[in-house]
């Protein structure tokens, strides 16, 4: 239940809520919903095979379904990811072409595209999957694993390819796009922190000055408050820092989210690579059975923690799921702060809101 309600949470937030249709979320969205096959069609099969039986009782067409959604899965959050780390570049260092380039249809169509191609590379293991007897000495023909069975030199061709697609070539692309990111927002705070060093010096100088000095006295003593007005530059400034800080809140969001991806999937990738080069070894070896679950456990505790991700890294999900439940729980969906503005700096404040919520997701 807890697999399956944080992921179906995202989806409805995303679906139900307008501010939510941008470019990133659409794409978690979708890595929602690969998280969400799995909890459907591998989880309720493969736990009681697993810990339970410790070995496969439901038939042959289940089982090549569960490899099937299994390995799409796997296809569907590596391109998933690969594609949110590629938006990101472009949004963040190049925002002009991505103006441009990553629209939402764009991201609709590359979504479309990413299932596509999960489908068709996961076929040729569904294809190959059968039933294997755990003994091959005994003649009990009911004691039977899940596994991919073919010709050695064609399995370990689709291994390596599937964990080249899935792992090595994604990680390798967030990996140096990222770190362009990261470089080039260091670079814009470090260019807004010497600008505003810059602005401070010439309010020193300003302060020096005993003609400014004159001023301020004349119109303290004249009983006059001083009316202190942010300059152009001044807001512009604080506009820039604040729009910073929401692109690293975002991009530090995506690289935990890569991060547990690799982490939790690097077991399962060694184990398949392990099965693919002798079969046998699942079966004859005691440790590499006791591994299995181990393995199958992590990848499932991805899918439950990418909701958490969203909801402890980012205040938009936080407080579309606080509405959502309060909406379920009170009827009601009001659980945004109003809106507060002045008639000197209203058109100005809302656009800057605007403009940093577009950054954050």
């Amino acid at each position: 239940l807890l697999f399956f309600s944080g992921n179906i949470c995202i989806l409805l937030l995303i679906i139900t809520r307008k501010k939510m249709h941008t470019v990133t979320n659409i794409f978690i969205g979708l890595l929602a919903t690969g998280d969400l096959l799995i909890v459907l069609f591998c989880m309720p099969f493969t736990v009681p095979a697993v810990y339970i039986y410790e070995k496969w009782t439901l038939g042959l067409t289940i089982c090549r379904i569960v490899q099937f959604m299994q390995t799409a899965s796997s296809f569907l959050s590596a391109l998933t990811l690969t594609a949110m780390s590629v938006e990101r570049y472009f949004v963040l260092v190049h925002p002009m072409k991505a103006m441009t380039a990553w629209t939402q249809k764009t991201a609709m169509y590359c979504s479309i595209a990413i299932v596509f191609i999960s489908m068709l590379c996961a076929s040729p293991s569904c294809l190959l999957t059968e039933l294997a007897p755990v003994d091959p000495s005994n003649q009990n023909k009911t004691d039977v694993l899940c596994l991919a069975i073919g010709p050695q030199p064609l399995l370990i061709t689709l291994t390596f390819f599937r964990l080249t697609m899935t792992y090595v070539i994604p990680l390798a692309i967030m990996g140096v796009l990222y770190g362009l990111t990261i470089r080039r927002l260091k670079g814009s705070q470090f260019d807004s922190s010497q600008r505003h060093k810059a602005k401070e010096d010439k309010k020193k100088e300003q302060g020096n000055n005993p003609v400014m000095q004159d001023a301020v006295g004349d119109t303290q003593e004249r009983g006059r408050p001083m009316i202190v007005q942010l300059t152009g530059s001044q807001f512009k400034s604080t506009q820039s820092q604040r729009i910073v800080a929401s692109r690293r809140k975002v991009v530090n969001m995506l690289i935990i989210l890569v991060v547990v991806f690799a982490i939790c999937w690097l077991p399962m990738c060694i184990h398949i690579l392990i099965v693919s080069i002798d079969a046998n070894i699942l079966i004859m070896n005691d440790g590499l059975v006791k591994y299995t679950p181990a393995t199958i456990f992590l990848v499932y505790f991805n899918c439950i923690m990418n909701p958490f991700l969203y909801s402890f890294m980012s205040s938009q999900y936080r407080n579309g799921f606080k509405a959502m439940f309060a909406q379920c729980c009170c009827g009601r969906m009001s659980y945004s702060r109003p809106i507060q503005s002045n008639a000197s700096g209203s058109d100005t404040t809302r656009k800057v809101s605007t403009e940093v919520k577009s950054l954050d997701i």
